[in-house]
């Protein structure tokens, strides 16, 4: 059996088992189809495995869609790609940035494929680095890939496609200056609001971002309904990161409009907390002295 041809699991897939037999059985798959489009998706890249998929896209002149994580979008890559593809047809975009369930957090895009025209797709763990592909001086990681091909994989290919093509409309063009997608992770990150799975009786809890000194900036969760009875005795006003404040399962917030039109049945929950947020407000403006002729919202 040879490298080009991996594991055989069937017609329409073979196992392969390394980045090694990964990049030899997709060079196997482009000298054969001669494709003229190659779609790459990945976390990262990195000058190894960039050099790889341009070597390969000059060779049989193909045009090359590559789409990573926006945390990993710098000038580095910028230029590594300028190097790695200098007579080449190739586009770079970001997917956007997620929040994540936690305050301060973002999720990653993450998927691994490398997709030629409709005909030939891998699908793995391996990103375009040389420790995952097996170029460059070892160690290397520990990879498994799945190479579809043939008749009997088009429907599969086919979605696989469509999932691509889909992530590359709603991405963002790679900038040789990343600062835009660190602002926008921040941005999307951090919800103004959060709630508590955990802690309902805690009622909604604003994010404050304050300073930017040597350290950077530091943010705090201000939560509204902390009372002396609260049987953790949980200060009202908290630095975040905190991992006891995090397994209460803080959420973003969404506006009462949001609520209703996600589920009409929750309009009830839904007053509770524009109630809340009014409250908070009033709390809030009470404490800075600018509302002393109004009384403070008992929930």
């Amino acid at each position: 059996m040879t490298v080009e041809e991996g594991t055989t699991l069937g017609e329409c897939a073979v196992a392969l088992e390394n980045g090694r037999e990964l990049r030899h059985w997709t060079e196997h798959q482009v000298d054969i189809g001669r494709p003229s489009l190659v779609r790459c998706a990945t976390y990262t890249a990195t000058p190894l495995g960039l050099r790889w998929l341009g070597r390969l896209s000059t060779h049989a002149n193909l045009e090359v869609r590559v789409l990573c994580d926006a945390k990993k979008a710098s000038g580095d890559l910028s230029r590594n790609i300028s190097e790695a593809f200098p007579n080449s047809d190739v586009t770079i975009r970001v997917a956007p940035v997620r929040p994540a369930p936690s305050v301060g957090d973002t999720v990653l895009f993450h998927p691994k494929m490398i997709i030629l025209d409709d005909t030939v797709a891998v699908v793995g763990s391996a990103n375009l680095t040389g420790r995952a592909l097996g170029i460059g001086r070892g160690p290397f990681n520990v990879e498994m890939s799945i190479g579809l091909s043939g008749n009997n994989s088009r429907a599969t290919i086919s979605h696989l496609v469509d999932c691509f093509d889909s992530w590359w409309e709603r991405s963002l063009p790679l900038s040789c200056d990343n600062r835009q997608y660190e602002e926008e992770a921040s941005t999307m990150a951090q919800a103004e609001y959060v709630v508590f799975r955990g802690r309902l009786n805690w009622g909604i809890a604003q994010v404050q971002t304050e300073g930017s000194g040597l350290f950077g900036k530091e943010q705090w969760l201000a939560i509204s309904d902390i009372s002396p009875g609260d049987p953790e005795r949980q200060a009202a006003r908290v630095q975040v990161p905190n991992s006891f404040v995090e397994s209460m399962q803080p959420e973003a917030w969404k506006p009462p409009a949001v609520q209703v039109a996600d589920a009409a049945s929750a309009i009830r929950h839904t007053k509770e907390h524009f109630w809340r947020l009014a409250a908070y407000w009033l709390q809030a403006e009470n404490r800075q002295g600018q509302l002393d002729t109004l009384p403070v919202l008992q929930l």
